[in-house]
């Protein structure tokens, strides 16, 4: 949950980071396969979702929309374990 909270403030290195360590701490459990995917998807975005973030901060809502698209997390964070 905390990755994603990150995420929506446009910390995505902080975000990605956190989402490592849960995909690390348990790599058997289907919730760290999810992270691992949401990693992947949003490391070959990252130089996009920058642009948009700075986009999205100047007003634009076009790029608003497409950055939460672009840092949605795909996992349920009840089944976490830190």
């Amino acid at each position: 949950m905390e990755a994603g909270c990150h995420m929506k403030m446009g910390h995505l290195d902080k975000g990605l980071e956190l989402l490592k360590k849960a995909r690390d701490a348990a790599p058997w459990l289907e919730s760290a396969a999810h992270a691992d995917a949401s990693i992947r998807s949003i490391t070959a975005k990252l130089p996009t979702l920058r642009e948009l973030w700075r986009k999205k901060q100047a007003g634009n809502e076009e790029a608003a929309k497409k950055y939460k698209e672009g840092t949605t997390l795909r996992i349920n964070p009840a089944t976490l374990i830190f």
